[in-house]
């Protein structure tokens, strides 16, 4: 018996040597050779028996000198799934802070200190969409409420939401809500009780004259787009 664990060392080495996830969170087991301590599951390479000592909890383990196994993340409550959730997490936080910025899967994931094919697919398994889709997705989700306001025209919410061309932004809200950017807008002003803010005839854009420094940025952006030719984007734009 080990101190502080009611499991059997032969048991615990019969749950360590069969990856026996069902002992995952009675407690973890080190080796003494790599000072690294992993949870029964862990799919890494057995040490023999007599190289192995066991801890109640990841904490014990640390407090002898050993570190956590970077591929079963004892530490974490939920594992490796965990992980890769938080990670998924600090991608979106990442894309919210710069909506308005020309943000491109390589940008992304140097970031999250990434590699682009492994940010795609560690984000892709825990959220079901591509960076790039997420980062149009929630540009769109913008849009909305640059569209509900309605001091801008639905290009002007486009622009501000971050979106680099028309096509991308009607794309990218179609997919979303399944309406053209103006057409939703119409629906949404034709819903009891929906309360929106109309502009009043030949009153100036809320780009006109912007003052804080997101507008002023999407009235740049504009009269960028405004003095050259229209070109589909790709990923990059967040499409």
């Amino acid at each position: 018996m080990v101190d502080g664990l009611d499991v059997e060392r032969s048991a615990m080495w019969a749950a360590f040597a069969g990856r026996d996830a069902r002992f995952d969170g009675c407690f973890v087991a080190a080796v003494r050779t790599t000072r690294v301590f992993c949870r029964p599951s862990c799919p890494c390479r057995r040490p023999r028996p007599e190289r192995v000592e066991y801890f109640p909890t990841p904490a014990d383990a640390a407090r002898a000198g050993y570190r956590a196994c970077k591929r079963c993340q004892p530490e974490l409550p939920g594992g490796p799934a965990e992980a890769e959730r938080r990670f998924a997490e600090r991608a979106l936080d990442a894309m919210r802070l710069r909506l308005d910025e020309p943000l491109t899967l390589s940008g992304l994931a140097r970031m999250l200190a990434a590699s682009p094919s492994s940010l795609g697919r560690r984000f892709r398994a825990v959220d079901g969409r591509t960076p790039m889709r997420a980062l149009a997705d929630l540009r769109a989700e913008r849009a909305e409420a640059l569209l509900l306001d309605g001091r801008v025209t639905a290009l002007e919410a486009g622009l501000c939401a971050g979106f680099g061309s028309p096509t991308a932004f009607a794309r990218a809200f179609r997919r979303r809500t399944g309406q053209s950017p103006s057409a939703w807008r119409r629906a949404m002003l034709d819903r009891p009780g929906m309360v929106v803010t109309r502009r009043p005839a030949g009153a100036r854009s809320a780009l006109n004259g912007a003052g804080d420094g997101e507008t002023a940025r999407s009235r740049g952006r504009a009269s960028t787009i405004h003095s050259r030719p229209w070109r589909p984007s790709g990923d990059a734009t967040g499409t």
